[in-house]
């Protein structure tokens, strides 16, 4: 195989491919063509013959320079039953008298 300093127009990006780079980096499929784009677009310093490989690394090198959009999912809150609340309350209030520190001082203080 040729050897060659830019990426060939006809290399695509394969389900394997795609598979491959959501998965691995928890990223969208919207993601994975803007980077196959960028890297596209990209004109290396040395040749290279294998070019799966060498986007692969693209986008290994886009994690560890923090240039991939990842997917946020919003995280649900978490529920807490009434007993549970209570509990903690009750804790809190432990740890602050243990403290010295007055539960109304302690209130006050993250009011401000």
């Amino acid at each position: 195989m040729k050897r060659s300093y830019v990426a060939p127009d006809d290399f695509e990006v394969t389900p394997e491919r795609l598979e491959w780079a959501m998965q691995t980096f928890q990223i969208t499929e919207e993601e994975v063509k803007r980077q196959t784009d960028e890297w596209h677009d990209f004109e290396y310093r040395r040749a290279y013959s294998d070019w799966n490989r060498a986007w692969k690394r693209w986008f290994r090198q886009a994690e560890m320079f923090g240039t991939l959009r990842r997917e946020h999912k919003p995280r649900r809150p978490e529920v807490v039953s009434e007993e549970q609340r209570t509990q903690d309350v009750r804790k809190w209030q432990e740890d602050m008298e243990r403290l010295g520190i007055s539960v109304v001082d302690a209130k006050k203080a993250s009011v401000r």
